[in-house]
């Protein structure tokens, strides 16, 4: 292997911290470009963090370490039941057990970026277990919240390589190389934060039938003031109120337009459930109702991490519409066996059956 003079990115930035931007900028540029040329090649990487990137001679950047690299269309997973690369890096979909992609590489190149220009990683927690999680579930954060000074552009950068979702982010790393090339040029000065796009469900919504019935009788009545009360040729009052009822029906009808419309709008404004691993079923429950939320259907599983009674995790998507149901994993603690007493027994009959109870 070739030897690089100099320490691990890791190292660099404890040493450097806080880098200016331009240098972080043009670190990052350095490693998403190594990366480009591995998915070019088919090649994933699947455990990118700083430890894995040397700092060699005039902050020339090497990226090492691809034994966990796996090809393209290749299936099989390095290890079973078990997380593949380090947890603070590791994309969603790796953590759930899937396939790596291209896509899984850049969440931990936006991850990188992140560490790069603030000397944390976003997620922390007492377990891996924990951090996981909130892979899964917690909104990426703003740098901007630790340094004001980064521009938006870059901080979208970081938004976009994280998503949760692989097809929310950029597809590759020559995507992600061509996005930050220009993330200080001053035409980029003024970009909006980056939003995922979300799509209508196309769910039913409820309205309030009792509105739509007292404005359809207003409208009954207001028509019916206009009618003549006979066929003859009517005065000019009557002819002026004849010109007018067609007018009072079209607004009657666009009220009733924006009523529905402004219904079916409130219920279907997408909301993001809360982060409420951890807390209690009541919190939760509280917590959900904040942003017009409710629980839904409680699942219980046993948990050597997670207090019992306390939620493991949200079930479903975190982006949802008013008033729809949150699935919830609750934790039963620790499972316990009960056994028996066995003083005066035979050794290997009791170790056979504590065996066969899982102990």
């Amino acid at each position: 292997m070739e030897y690089v003079p100099g320490m691990d990115l890791k190292h660099f930035l404890k040493l450097n911290h806080p880098l200016p931007i331009a240098t972080a900028v043009q670190l990052m540029q350095q490693i998403v470009e190594g990366m480009v040329v591995a998915h070019q090649h088919g090649v994933i990487h699947r455990d990118l963090k700083p430890q894995n990137i040397l700092v060699g001679a005039d902050n020339q950047i090497k990226i090492t370490d691809f034994g966990i690299a796996t090809a393209l269309g290749q299936n099989e997973l390095t290890q079973t039941n078990s997380l593949v690369g380090s947890i603070h890096y590791l994309s969603p979909e790796q953590g759930r057990g899937g396939l790596a992609t291209p896509q899984s590489d850049v969440y931990a190149l936006g991850i990188i970026l992140f560490e790069l220009l603030t000397g944390q990683v976003p997620f922390q927690g007492e377990n891996t277990i924990a951090i996981a999680m909130k892979h899964f579930q917690t909104p990426m954060p703003s740098m901007r919240d630790w340094r004001p000074e980064i521009p938006q552009a870059l901080d979208n950068v970081v938004q976009k390589a994280t998503a949760k979702q692989p097809q929310d982010r950029y597809q590759d790393a020559s995507e992600m190389a061509t996005d930050l090339a220009t993330v200080l040029n001053k035409k980029r000065a003024r970009e909006p934060k980056f939003a995922v796009a979300t799509e209508c469900d196309d769910m039913t919504r409820p309205l309030d039938v009792e509105q739509i019935r007292q404005a359809t009788d207003q409208l009954r009545t207001q028509i019916k003031a206009t009618r003549p009360l006979d066929a003859t040729i009517p005065p000019a009052s009557v002819r002026s109120k004849r010109r007018k009822w067609p007018w009072l029906v079209g607004v009657s009808l666009l009220g009733l337009g924006l009523l529905g419309g402004g219904g079916y709008w409130y219920f279907n404004q997408p909301v993001q459930v809360p982060d409420v691993t951890g807390e209690s079923l009541e919190s939760a429950r509280q917590s959900l109702a904040s942003r017009r939320l409710k629980v839904g259907d409680v699942h219980q599983r046993y948990s050597k991490q997670i207090a019992a009674g306390e939620v493991m995790a949200i079930d479903g998507p975190l982006q949802r519409h008013r008033g729809q149901s949150i699935d919830l994993t609750v934790s039963r603690g620790v499972k316990s066996y009960q056994i028996g007493y066995y003083t005066g027994e035979r050794y290997r009959n009791v170790a056979d059956s504590l065996r066969k109870k899982g102990l």
